[in-house]
């Protein structure tokens, strides 16, 4: 490949061309192909001029087809950023904002993970993974799936057929339809118009040469990076460093044998006169000739101008999915890197398969003495390990063993997949061994099991899905009598009963009454806890140092049981059960009020590990949703918990077939299955779902347990599918928003200064804690606080009989103490927790959900030395934000901003001496000497140097004192400029630097109450 060293100039090296045994064959480092340095070599040893390039900046040529590599991003316009930070960031921004369609994102769900909570690296290597999943599982996109109806897409394209195109490109590439990623096609479309005709050969040639992609952008760039016509009489090509000169017309006919391999060997015709001339042509234009170059030649050849619509918006929406510029997209080979990438998964399997199938050939050729050269398959599968440490370290940062827990994870994963594709029989074969048998042991049995039937040829149904259509007419008649074998048991005839019998055959047991119920209460166990057992909780488990595949079913079910009681998870889930109650239109207000209270029953069973189905099974009762109502509403009144006493003289649960068994086996296996049935109804409950189990004549109130659980589980119906896409829109419209907030750069330097994740959850919550330093501003956290949290009976704080102050401004105020801030702040954020707890509206939950996000960051940040204060200003609060900075030597220094209404930006900076006491006394009850400066960006008038002089004062005692100097009319950053450098040397524990903090506070508050009243 020819290196370009500076602008018109290549450089020669006679020591490139020295040969090399076996330099002839592929894979080896001095391996040339034909064209490439095998005709005579001219010995130039200096520079050779070019044609000059027109308005083109070499710079600037791409050589790379790394995705994510052109869009513009918020995140990262900052200068000073080191690569990494700057690759990885901009890479978060690009895939969250650009390129994660409706689809990602409800699979990203389905799978664990929720987009907002995920880091940088992380989110795009899962993001990476769903993408392909989807591709490969050929997922047919239901609709249309994203912001951009037809009719607001023709009006921005002006054509209703070019938004019909665009619409199916972007389907067919797993991209959203917004508005910024269609104003980049448009772009493409108006520049690719202007290539009314084909390119030059010249221009070709430099696209060969320089290996770029025939894009729209190359095309522009190659025609202004060549001259004139250039001839080939005198044509050069450069090859390891030498100048070769090509042979003239008349000596093509002795290399036509080595042209004709190499047309061969690239899958065209040899007969073809067009294929040899394009060959022959690149060696005259100096060119190297490889199967490579040829098919770049021909491709450029068949390529048509002017461009066809649909062409550029098919290579527009593949470079827009890989994060480039819609223009940067190629005409040619208009695929993804993820197509691409699923392409080569499976031409490399089939290669697997075929290597296999030819070892015998190997042996063969080995016994022979033909040596097989694989240097270039070591080559590619050391790639390949290496890409999976990128991403096992992406998975599990900081851990010396990324690779070893990535291979756990895949497997696990794997593991798991299986389990559910594994025959139901497995159930009934494990039904004594449940009790210690772990995921792994399951796994391995199931595989057993699953191997026998595939080689009897047998079709069976699987643990973890539905009853295959195939299969139904079949176990059917296998099974019809199956109702009347129930009923003489006294056992309800339902599908968890028929399929429990039907398990129990498969493994040729004796079918009894207590056998039916063991099998039914193992399989709920087995099937809810495999259909929660996601990507997300086994890489939550696996990062806590937990090993799935050697965990019971019981602490697999635990694990998972405590990750819904999570308050993340918990108000994730019902936010979005809000939402669809909210905007499904078919809801009275009654059924609304009456669903709330059944979500909150199956919610405080998780939470209260299901103390109420204790309550009812004691009871004797029928495991209804009205009797679960009742038992968990009396357990709330009387404050306990799943606490009673079995023993053989209990008989509430003994009837026919249970007197041979002890009462506590009966419940402990009661009790399973309906808590399994009870998690399975909690994670797919849904009002849409409530509403239609009604429709069809059922009163939710008298239906048992199972019945309702099973309502829940079935598939959605088209209005509750469209719910759900307008909510996972509305959630990706929020990220896109966060990302392209002005504040969010800050934001994310802050986040990281403090070592708090850099999520767009946390990236929220610290725009409108920036925010808040703004005056007038809305998204201000403590206005938020004060006008969402009243003085409330519940409250966390203490009120005084003397004083009837609202007690959340009390709290607010008490932030000023810097020694209990901490304290403070988790106060308002149980206060916030509660308030949450009991909100019953879409927007409520989010409100809280953010405010409670907020003061966890404010907490955080202030373990670093970072606070957020509130201080009145007006009819509102504005944050004065301060943070501790190890200085110089010795000594520390406070860094503060707070943006007044009428005196500027004011800024301090200000040093404190760590020198000890001469006379030693206790450093922590002497007044520390405080040097620095104090800023404003207002300019000195009469009444703001009142105001700064104050602020002096206080905090010298001395207004002429020389160790603060004051400084008027200072720039200041729109937006509050306040980005304070946080840094983990300084104590924050230091009394000293938490006194002069504390003084400066009321030095700013007592000056501003000062020109209030005066």
């Amino acid at each position: 490949m020819t290196n370009v060293s500076a602008l018109g100039q290549f450089m020669a090296s006679p020591e490139d061309n020295k040969t090399e045994k076996n330099a002839h064959l592929p894979g080896s480092d001095s391996y040339r192909p034909f064209g490439a340095g095998s005709i005579n070599a001219a010995g130039y040893s200096k520079p050779m001029s070019i044609d000059p390039c027109l308005d083109v900046e070499f710079g600037s040529i791409r050589h790379d087809t790394e995705g994510y590599s052109a869009k513009t991003s918020t995140l990262v316009n900052g200068l000073g950023r080191e690569a990494a930070d700057f690759e990885s960031f901009h890479n978060f921004d690009v895939v969250m904002s650009h390129t994660m369609s409706e689809s990602d994102y409800r699979k990203a769900r389905e799978d664990g993970f929720d987009p907002k909570d995920l880091e940088p690296s992380e989110a795009v290597t899962i993001l990476d993974k769903v993408k392909t999943a989807l591709l490969e599982s050929g997922q047919v996109i239901d609709g249309f799936n994203d912001d951009l109806d037809i009719e607001t897409l023709s009006k921005i394209t002006g054509s209703s057929s070019l938004a019909r195109d665009i619409e199916a490109s972007f389907e067919h590439h797993d991209i959203p339809l917004t508005k910024d990623n269609i104003e980049d096609v448009l772009g493409a479309l108006e520049k690719g118009a202007l290539l009314s005709s084909a390119p030059k050969d010249e221009s070709k040639n430099f696209l060969i040469d320089n290996n770029l992609e025939p894009s729209i952008d190359n095309l522009y760039l190659a025609d202004h990076a060549v001259g004139g016509p250039r001839t080939g009489h005198s044509s050069y090509y450069m090859e390891g460093g030498y100048l070769n000169k090509i042979a003239q017309d008349d000596t093509y006919e002795d290399l036509d044998a080595s042209i004709l391999e190499v047309i061969e060997e690239a899958g065209f015709d040899t007969q073809d006169e067009d294929i040899k001339n394009m060959a022959r042509q690149l060696l005259k234009d100096g060119l190297r000739l490889t199967t490579d170059t040829l098919q770049k030649k021909k491709d450029l050849e068949d390529l048509s101008f002017p461009l066809s619509k649909e062409k550029i918006i098919e290579a527009a929406a593949a470079s827009i999915a890989d994060g480039k510029k819609a223009s940067e997209g190629n005409l040619i080979d208009p695929r993804s890197l993820v197509q691409k990438a699923v392409s080569l998964k499976k031409s490399l399997y089939l290669e697997e398969i075929r290597f296999e199938m030819s070892t015998e050939v190997n042996l063969r050729l080995l016994r022979s003495g033909i040596e097989i050269d694989t240097s270039y398959v070591e080559k590619s599968m050391e790639d390949i390990r290496n890409a999976q440490l990128q991403i096992a370290k992406a998975l599990f940062p900081d851990r010396s063993d990324a690779d070893k827990l990535y291979d756990l994870y895949r497997n696990t994963n794997e593991d798991i997949e299986a389990v559910k594709q594994s025959p139901a029989a497995v159930v009934g074969a494990l039904t004594k061994e449940f009790k210690s048998a772990t995921l792994e042991d399951i796994f391995n049995r199931s595989s057993i099991i699953k191997a026998d039937y595939d080689k009897a040829q047998k079709t069976y149904e699987a643990v973890g899905t539905a009853v295959r259509a195939d299969l139904g007419d079949s176990i059917k008649k296998a099974f019809r009598n199956v109702d009347e074998l129930l009923k003489d048991m006294d056992l309800e005839t339902n599908d968890d009963n028929r399929r429990a019998v039907r398990i129990l055959s498969y493994n040729h047991t004796e079918v009894t009454r207590i056998s039916v119920e063991t099998v039914r209460s193992w399989d709920s166990k087995l099937v809810d806890t495999i259909d929660k057992l996601k990507p997300g909780a086994v890489l939550d488990m696996i990062r806590e140092g937990r090993n799935p595949l050697k965990m019971t079913l019981d602490e697999l079910s635990s694990y998972l049981s405590d990750k819904d009681k999570n308050p993340d998870e918990r108000n994730e889930k019902f936010s979005r059960f809000l939402y669809k109650l909210e905007h499904s239109g078919q809801i009275n207000d009654k059924e609304k009020e009456s669903y709330i209270g059944i979500y909150r029953l199956f919610e405080n069973l998780k939470a209260t590990d299901h103390a109420a189905i204790g309550t009812v099974l004691m009871s004797g009762s029928e495991m209804t949703i009205g009797n679960l109502l009742g038992a968990s509403r009396t357990l709330q009144r009387s404050k306990r918990g799943m606490d009673y006493k079995i023993d053989d003289e209990f008989g509430g649960l003994e009837s026919g077939g249970f007197k041979s068994v002890s009462i506590d086996v009966q419940i402990e296996t009661a009790f399973r299955y309906y808590a399994g049935k009870a998690d399975r109804a909690y994670e797919h409950i849904s009002p849409e779902k409530m509403l239609s189990f009604e429709d069809k004549g059922n009163d939710i109130l008298e239906a048992t347990l199972p019945e309702f659980a099973d309502a829940m589980v079935e598939s959605e119906g088209e209005d509750s599918k469209a719910l759900e896409r307008e909510y996972n829109q509305r959630q990706l419209q929020d990220i896109r928003d966060v990302l392209a907030d002005e504040l969010c750069l800050q934001s994310e330097e802050e986040l990281k200064d403090s070592k708090i994740p850099v999520t767009v959850r946390n990236l929220e919550a610290m725009n409108e804690l920036i925010a808040s330093r703004i005056k007038y501003n809305t998204k201000n956290i403590w206005n938020q606080l004060r006008s969402r949290i009243k003085d409330k009976d519940d409250s966390t704080f203490e009120k005084s009989d003397e004083d009837s102050g609202d007690a959340i401004d009390k709290a607010l105020d008490n932030l000023k103490n810097l020694s209990e801030y901490k304290n403070t702040i988790d106060n308002l954020s149980k206060t916030v927790e509660t308030a949450m707890n009991t909100a019953d509206t879409y927007i409520d939950i989010r409100a809280y959900k953010l405010l409670y996000t907020q003061l966890s960051i404010a907490g955080a940040m202030s373990d670093a030395g970072s606070y957020e204060v509130p201080v009145d200003m007006g009819s509102s609060k504005v944050s004065l934000h301060l943070s501790f900075r190890q200085g110089d030597g010795q000594s520390s220094r406070i860094e503060a901003s707070i943006e007044t209404e009428n005196f500027g930006t004011v800024k301090a900076d200000l040093y404190l001496s760590s020198s000890g006491d001469e006379s030693g006394n206790n450093q922590d009850t002497i007044a520390p000497k405080v040097t620095g400066m104090l800023t404003t960006s207002a300019q000195g008038r009469s009444q703001t140097r009142r105001f700064m002089d104050n602020i002096k004062y206080i905090m010298t005692g001395d207004a002429s004192s020389q160790d603060i100097s004051i400084m008027y009319g200072a720039a200041s950053r729109t937006g509050g400029s306040t980005k304070a450098a946080v840094s983990r040397e300084a104590d924050t524990t230091d009394k000293r630097l938490i006194k002069t903090a504390e003084l400066f506070i009321k030095a700013v508050t007592d000056s501003l109450t000062m020109m209030e009243e005066s």
